[in-house]
C-alpha cells in the first residue's frame, strides 16, 4: 500500500464528495463463485449490509465480472455439484431484493468451464438457471456465449460496456460467423468497441469484463517461495510435500510461458494490445474486471485499471508491482457516480466496514461540440457511378482467375442518392452491423421500423487469416468478389414472387458525404450499397398476427413448446431457390423466421436475406483447383450443371438437416414439381431482362440460359441431396412431455411419430411425422430433450435402420415391444436417472456416468473427406526421399475428432533406391472413451540402414578405405502394431496393444558388407541370413503441451514407449525396450525472438537383441554431425539443446514467412555391455530455416562432428 498516494486521494475525496451529490453506485466482485464451509458467502453478506445503510434515493448495482461458479462453471443436470452451483448463483443473486437497479452477470474463464471445448454448454446452463428464477433486475450479459459488447447508458455522463473476454480466449466451441451473435469476430468485436469509444468521447465509459490488462498475481508471475517447494498445497492446503526443484516447473511454467489465462501468452497479449488499440484516445476509460483474487489498481498511459477479483478467494501478489494499490485479501470495489459527472472508486476488504482505499477516477468528460460533416451544396438526387473500378484483368489473368463479372462491376448505372434526413421521414443509425466481408448499417425511421444498408463492394480481408492479409492471398480473394454478380439482389424478389418464397425489396443506392453518417462518414460514405427493410411483413397475415425471430431464437421456441412448428415445405422452396441462383453461402444467420400466429401457437416462415452470393460462377484455372472436393468444393459456381450437390450445399449443413426432417422423399418431389411449375420460363426471362440496360448485354441472355437449363436438372439434383441429408436423421422433442412412437416394419421401413402430452397426461396434436426407407437411412436419432417423456418401440422387422433414444432428462417410459432380426434400437440412459424401462431382445442399453447423454447437438455433422498427401526429406545416407499418398476420414456418431481416419503414404530413396509404405488407421470412442489404432509398415524390397558394429567406442568407421555404402545393411522388414487407444485430454495420450514383427535379409544383398565381414564380431554371421518372427506388446503414452505442432514457442512434449517382443522361431529372441523423452520450448524477446528448446532422451534394451533392435545414436534421430545409427548399444542417452533465433519476418507475393538461425549442441552416448568406456560424443551446427505462413518450417543445418561435417535438409525442426 502506498501510504502518501492514499492519504493525497482521499483528502481529494472528501473535497469532492463535499460539492456534488452522490447519484449512483456500483458494486464491483469478481470471482465469487465459492462458498465458504459453512455454505454462506461472506463478500455477499457485507455487500448486503453496505446497501441497507446507503442513503435513501441511491441508485445501486452490482456487477459480477466472471466465475461465477466454481470450478466449471453450471455442470449438467444432475450432477453431484449441481445443487451447491446453483446455491452459489442464488446467494449472489439474493442482493436483487435489495437493490433498485440491476445485477448484470458477466461469465469467465470458468463459467465457460475453464476454456474447456464444452464451455459453452456451461455457460448456457447458467444463463437458463437465471432466466428460470424470472428475476426483472437481473441478466447475464453478454448473452449465448457471445463476445458483447453491451452497453448501458447508467447516466447522463457514464456509459457501461460489458464484454465477455472469455469468448476472445477461448480455444474451441466459441460462437461464429454461423453464431446469432451481432458481432462474430475478434475484428468485429473491436470496431464495434471503437465506435462506442468515438460516439461517447464526453462521456465515462466503464469497461466490464472477466480478464485485466494489468495484474500482479498468479496470472502475471506471482507465485512464493512456497508455491516452489510445497505445489500441491495448490490442490489442497494441507499437503505440505516438499516437492523441491520439481515443483518449481509448475510456477515457472506459468510465469514465463504461461497457459492461456496468464498474461505472458500470445493471446492473452493479444487481447490486451487490441483492448487498449479500441480505447485509445479516450480522455475517460475505467476498466474493471477480476480473475486475479486480489484487489489492485493500476494508472497507466491514462486508463484506470480495477482489478476486484476477490468475491471468494484472495491469492498472493508480487511485491515489486507497479500498481497504485495492492492487496491480497478478499473483498470488493465500488465505484461511485456523482451528479456531477465525476467518479471515485472504493476498494472494501471483508470484515471492514470502511473503504481501505480511496481514489478519483475522472471528472466530467468536457462536452463535445460535433461538427456537421458537410456545410457544401445539397446533394444531388442520383448520380451515374460503377460498382467499382477495380476489377479489369489482362486476358492472363482471366485465364488464370476467370472472367467473371468484371465489366458489370466497371460498368456505369443511375443511382438514386439515398438521404438519410430525408428518408422515409428522416433514418438515423442505430449501430454498425456484423459480417465478414460487408460493411454494414442498422438505422430506424421515426416509425421504429428498421433498414439495412450493405455495401456491395466486398471487403475479404476480415475473412482471410491474419497471416495472408499483406500477401497475393488478399488480391486473389478480393479479385475473386468479381466472381459474384453485383445486381444479383435486385432480381431475387420476381423469382421468390413467383415461387411462394418471402423476399425483401433491396434498392441500389449511393451514400454519399451525408452529415447523418456521422463518425461512420470517412468508412461509409462514397459507395454503393444494398437499401431495403431489415424485416418484411408477408403477404396476408396482419401485423397483429406475426413477430420476427432470429434462427437460435426460433430454435429455442420450438424446442421449448411443441406447439410452435416450422414450415418445412416453404424451407425447401427457399432452399430449392438457392440451388436454382447457385446461392452457396446459406448458413443460419442468413435467415430470419416470421413466426405466423396459429391456433394453438406459431408456425415459423423462412425469410432469406443477404443475397450476395447469388449467381457466383468459378472461373478460371485457380479458382476451379480451389473447388476441389478436398479444398473448397462449395465454391462450385453457378454453372450449367452442378459437379457435387452435396458439398455445395455445405453452408447449409446445419440449416438444412435441421429444418428439413420432416419431410420425406414424397413430400420432396411434390414441392420440386409445385416449385417448377410455379417457375415458368417467362417469368424467368422478365426478370433478368429488367436489368439495367448497360448491364444486361454482358451476361444477360448466360443468365437466362443457367437457369433454364438448371431447371431441367433441378429435381433430379435435388433428389439427391435429399438421400445425402437423410442417412442420418435427428428428430428432437421438447422441454415438455412428448408421445414418442416408434414403428418398424416388415420391409425394414421405420414410423416415427412424435405427440403432445398435456399437462393432464392426454396425448394431442401430433407435429413430426416421417416413415425412413432403409434404401436411403442409415439411421434415425430421437432426441426427447425434457419432459415427462412416454416412447414406444413397436413392430417386426429386419433392422435395418439404427434408432438411437435419447429421452432426455426427467424420468421416461420406455417399452420396446419390437421383433427384430437383430437389435437396433440404441437406448441411451444417464444412470442416475430412474427411467420406466420394458426392452426386449430388439434393444440395447447403453449406460452413461454423466446426464451430457441427452445432449443435443445441432452442429455435430461433418463431412467425409479424402485429401492427397506429400512429403520430402533429405539426408547424406538416404539422398532425397520423396513421397506421397492419400488420407481419407470418415465421421459418425459423438466420434470426435472423427470416427475413422486411415492414410496410406509411400516414400521412395532415389540415392539407395529403397521405398517404405506406411498405412495408418485410427477409429475413436469404440468402447468407454477407447478407440483403437493401427499401423503396418513395410521397408522394402530393399530397404537401408547402417551398421557400424557395437559400442561407445567404435572406430571401425573408415571412410576413406571402404566408404559410407560398406556400413550399409540391406534388409526387408514388415511390422503390424495394433493398440487400444485413450485421449486422456485433449493433449495427452495413453495406448496399448500387439506388435507383430518380420525381418528378413537376403544373403546377397549385403556380400562384400561390413555386417558380413570377418571385421566385425558383434554380429553372428551364420545366423544373419534366417527371417525373424516377433510378436508382442507395445505401451505408449504421449504428451503434447505446445503451442504449434510445426514451430513450437512453448510448451513440453513427452514420450515414453515400452515394448515387449517374443521370437516366435528358431532364429528370433525375446527382448524388451524402453525409450523415453522429454521436451522443452521457451520463448523470450531478446531483442530477436529467440526460442531455446531442449530435449533429453534414453532408452535401454534387455535380452539377446538383434542388431536392428539396439538402441542407437546418430543422423535426425538424436545426433547430427553423425551418420544414421552411427553408434549402437543396449543403452544409450542424449540431449539436443537449440536455440532458434527469428531474425525477420517478411512479406511476399506468395505468403508471408518468418526466417531464421538455428544454432545447436547434441551430446550423448550408449552403452555395450562388454565395453568399458566413458566417451560422450557431441556435435555442434549450425542451420537456417524458413517457415512459410509460419507455420510450417524448412530447415537445413550443417553439423560439425567428430568424424564428419554432414547436412541435411528437413520439414521441420529436429524436434
Amino acid at each position: 500500500m502506498k501510504i502518501p498516494f492514499l492519504f493525497l486521494s482521499l483528502l481529494f475525496t472528501a473535497s469532492l464528495s463535499s460539492a456534488q451529490e452522490l447519484s449512483q453506485r456500483l458494486y464491483l466482485v469478481g470471482d465469487a463463485g465459492q462458498l465458504d464451509p459453512n455454505g454462506l458467502h461472506p463478500v455477499v453478506e457485507q455487500l448486503r449490509r453496505m446497501i441497507a445503510e446507503e442513503p435513501d434515493g441511491l441508485h445501486s448495482e452490482v456487477i459480477y465480472l466472471g466465475d461465477n461458479i466454481y470450478p466449471k462453471g453450471m455442470p449438467e443436470a444432475g450432477d453431484p455439484s449441481e445443487l451447491e452451483s446453483q446455491m452459489v448463483l442464488l446467494q449472489q443473486l439474493s442482493l436483487s431484493k435489495e437493490i433498485e437497479g440491476e445485477i448484470l452477470m458477466i461469465p469467465g474463464n470458468h463459467d465457460w468451464k475453464k476454456g474447456q471445448a464444452d464451455g459453452l454448454k456451461a455457460v448456457l446452463r447458467a444463463q437458463a438457471f437465471i432466466d428460470s428464477l424470472s428475476l426483472t433486475n437481473v441478466r447475464w450479459v453478454p448473452q449465448d456465449g457471445c463476445p458483447g459488447p453491451i452497453t448501458r447508458q447508467l447516466n447522463d455522463h457514464t456509459i457501461l460496456v460489458a464484454i465477455d473476454s472469455q469468448w476472445w480466449l477461448q480455444r474451441e466451441n466459441r460462437p461464429g460467423e454461423d453464431s446469432d451473435c451481432e458481432y462474430k469476430t475478434e475484428e468485429e468485436l473491436i470496431a464495434a468497441l471503437k465506435d462506442i469509444v468515438q460516439e461517447n468521447l464526453d462521456q465515462t465509459i466503464i469497461l466490464a469484463m472477466h480478464h485485466p490488462l494489468r495484474t500482479y498475481g498468479e496470472h502475471n508471475g506471482g507465485y512464493t517461495w512456497k508455491d516452489h517447494l510445497f505445489p500441491l498445497t495448490a490442490l489442497n492446503p494441507d499437503l505440505y510435500i516438499p516437492l523441491p526443484i520439481i515443483g518449481s516447473i509448475y510456477p515457472l511454467y506459468r510465469t514465463y510461458l504461461g497457459n492461456i489465462q496468464d498474461v505472458p501468452h500470445p493471446k492473452y497479449q493479444e487481447y490486451i494490445e487490441q483492448m487498449q488499440a479500441a480505447v485509445e484516445g479516450h480522455p475517460a476509460i475505467i476498466m474493471v474486471s477480476g480473475h486475479e483474487h486480489a484487489l489492485e489498481y493500476t494508472m497507466d498511459n491514462g486508463i484506470h485499471h480495477i482489478v476486484s477479483g476477490a468475491g471468494s478467494k484472495n491469492t498472493y501478489l508480487r511485491k515489486d508491482n507497479p500498481a497504485q494499490f495492492s492487496i491480497s485479501a478478499k473483498g470488493f470495489a465500488t465505484i461511485d457516480l456523482w451528479s456531477d459527472g465525476s467518479t471515485e472508486m472504493h476498494f472494501f476488504q471483508l470484515g471492514s466496514p470502511e473503504p481501505i482505499f480511496s481514489n478519483a477516477l475522472s471528472t466530467a468528460p468536457a462536452a463535445i461540440t460535433r461538427t456537421e460533416a458537410s456545410t457544401g451544396p445539397a446533394l444531388p438526387d442520383s448520380v451515374n457511378q460503377p460498382i467499382s473500378d477495380q476489377y479489369g484483368a489482362s486476358v492472363f489473368q482471366e485465364k488464370l482467375y476467370g472472367a467473371n463479372y468484371r465489366e458489370e462491376w466497371m460498368q456505369s448505372v443511375d443511382l438514386r442518392v439515398l438521404k438519410l434526413d430525408s428518408e422515409r421521414g428522416g433514418l438515423s443509425i442505430i449501430k454498425r452491423g456484423g459480417g465478414m466481408q460487408t460493411k454494414s448499417l442498422r438505422l430506424v425511421d421515426s416509425l421504429g421500423v428498421e433498414y439495412v444498408l450493405r455495401s456491395v463492394e466486398k471487403y475479404p480481408e476480415a475473412a482471410i487469416p491474419k497471416m495472408l492479409r499483406h500477401t497475393m492471398a488478399k488480391d486473389i480473394v478480393q479479385d475473386q468478389i468479381s466472381a459474384s454478380f453485383p445486381f444479383g439482389a435486385l432480381l431475387i424478389p420476381e423469382l421468390a414472387q413467383a415461387v411462394g418464397v418471402v423476399h425483401t425489396k433491396p434498392e441500389l443506392v449511393w451514400l454519399a458525404d451525408d452529415p447523418g453518417l456521422g463518425i461512420y462518414m470517412e468508412e461509409f460514405a462514397n459507395a454503393v450499397y444494398l437499401y431495403e427493410e431489415r424485416e418484411v411483413a408477408p403477404e396476408k397475415i396482419d401485423e397483429e398476427d406475426y413477430k420476427y425471430y432470429s434462427t437460435d431464437k426460433m430454435l429455442r421456441k420450438i424446442h421449448e413448446d411443441q406447439d410452435f412448428v416450422i414450415a418445412q415445405k416453404k424451407v425447401l422452396r427457399a432452399r430449392l431457390l438457392d440451388l436454382l441462383i447457385g446461392d452457396w453461402d446459406r448458413h443460419d444467420d442468413q435467415w430470419r423466421w416470421i413466426g405466423e400466429e396459429t391456433k394453438d401457437g406459431r408456425e415459423f416462415i423462412p425469410m432469406p436475406r443477404d443475397r450476395d452470393q447469388a449467381f457466383f460462377v468459378n472461373e478460371g484455372i485457380i479458382p476451379q483447383i480451389a473447388s476441389r472436393k478436398w479444398i473448397m468444393p462449395k465454391f462450385q459456381g453457378f454453372g450449367y450443371d452442378i459437379r457435387d450437390v452435396n458439398s455445395f450445399m455445405f453452408n447449409g449443413r446445419y440449416f438444412d438437416r435441421s429444418f428439413l426432417n420432416d419431410l420425406d422423399r414424397e413430400d420432396w418431389e411434390e414441392v420440386i414439381d409445385e416449385f417448377l411449375a410455379d417457375l415458368d420460363d417467362r417469368t424467368i426471362q422478365s426478370t433478368v431482362e429488367s436489368l439495367p440496360a448497360t448491364v444486361y448485354p454482358y451476361h444477360g441472355d448466360e443468365i437466362i440460359a443457367k437457369l433454364l437449363y438448371r431447371k431441367s436438372w433441378l429435381k433430379d439434383q435435388a433428389l439427391q441431396y435429399y438421400d445425402f441429408i437423410s442417412r442420418e436423421v435427428d428428430i428432437v422433442g421438447s422441454y415438455k412431455s412428448d408421445k414418442i412412437e416408434v414403428r418398424h416394419e416388415p420391409d425394414g421401413k421405420v414410423d416415427v411419430e412424435f405427440k403432445k402430452i398435456s399437462k393432464k397426461g392426454a396425448v394431442q396434436q401430433k407435429y413430426f411425422n416421417r416413415k425412413f426407407d432403409p434404401a436411403v437411412t442409415q439411421e434415425v436419432r430421437l432426441y426427447g430433450l425434457g419432459g415427462e417423456d412416454d416412447i414406444e418401440v413397436t413392430g417386426e422387422g429386419p433392422g435395418l435402420i439404427k434408432v438411437r433414444i435419447m429421452s432426455g432428462l426427467e424420468p421416461d417410459t420406455i417399452r420396446d415391444k419390437s421383433t427384430l432380426d437383430q437389435p437396433a434400437n440404441l437406448i441411451y440412459q444417464w444412470r442416475e436417472q430412474e427411467d420406466v424401462l420394458d426392452l426386449g431382445s430388439s434393444s440395447t442399453s447403453i449406460l452413461s456416468k454423466s446426464s451430457s447423454v441427452y445432449d443435443y447437438d445441432r452442429k455435430s455433422f461433418k463431412y467425409d473427406l479424402i485429401m492427397p498427401l506429400i512429403s520430402l526429406e533429405y539426408n547424406i545416407d538416404d539422398g532425397l526421399f520423396l513421397g506421397g499418398g492419400v488420407q481419407w476420414t470418415k465421421h459418425g456418431f459423438r466420434k470426435d475428432p472423427y470416427a475413422l481416419q486411415q492414410s496410406i503414404k509411400a516414400n521412395y530413396a532415389l540415392k539407395t533406391k529403397s521405398f517404405n509404405i506406411y498405412y495408418q488407421g485410427h477409429a475413436t470412442n469404440l468402447y468407454n472413451k477407447w478407440g483403437l489404432e493401427w499401423e503396418a509398415i513395410m521397408h522394402a524390397p530393399n530397404y537401408v540402414n547402417n551398421f557400424f558394429g557395437y559400442g561407445n567406442n567404435i572406430t571401425s568407421f573408415d571412410k576413406e578405405e571402404y566408404g559410407p555404402k560398406y556400413y550399409r545393411v540391406r534388409y526387408n522388414q514388415f511390422m503390424v502394431n495394433t493398440w487400444a487407444r485413450r485421449d486422456l485430454s485433449e493433449n495427452m495420450v495413453f495406448k496399448i496393444g500387439p506388435v507383430f514383427q518380420r525381418t528378413r535379409m537376403d544373403e546377397d544383398d549385403n556380400e562384400d558388407k561390413y555386417i558380413n565381414s570377418p571385421d566385425q564380431t558383434d554380429v553372428d554371421i551364420n545366423d544373419l541370413n534366417h527371417p525373424k518372427f516377433y510378436g508382442g506388446l507395445d505401451m505408449r503414452f504421449e504428451v503434447d503441451e505446445t503451442d504449434n505442432k510445426h514451430m513450437p514457442n512453448r510448451g513440453l512434449r513427452f514420450y515414453n514407449q515400452l515394448t515387449h517382443l517374443a521370437g516366435l522361431n528358431a532364429n528370433s529372441h525375446s527382448t524388451t525396450q524402453w525409450n523415453s523423452e522429454v521436451s522443452f520450448y521457451w520463448s523470450r524477446q531478446i531483442p530477436s525472438i529467440i526460442t531455446w528448446a531442449t530435449r533429453f532422451g534414453g532408452g535401454v534394451t534387455w535380452g539377446e537383441y538383434e542388431f536392428f533392435q539396439a538402441q542407437t545414436l546418430g543422423g535426425l534421430d538424436n545426433l547430427r554431425g553423425y551418420r544414421r545409427k552411427r553408434y549402437a548399444g543396449n543403452s544409450m542417452i542424449y540431449n539436443n539443446t537449440e536455440a532458434r533465433i527469428r531474425f525477420r519476418d517478411f512479406q511476399t507475393r506468395l505468403f508471408p514467412a518468418s526466417t531464421g538461425l538455428v544454432v545447436f549442441h547434441d551430446i550423448g552416448r550408449v552403452w555395450y555391455a562388454p565395453e568399458d568406456s566413458h566417451k560422450w560424443h557431441n556435435s555442434l551446427g549450425v542451420g537456417v530455416w524458413l517457415a512459410p505462413l509460419n507455420s510450417l518450417v524448412v530447415s537445413g543445418d550443417l553439423a560439425f562432428g567428430q568424424e564428419e561435417t554432414l547436412f541435411t535438409f528437413n520439414f521441420g525442426y529436429q524436434f
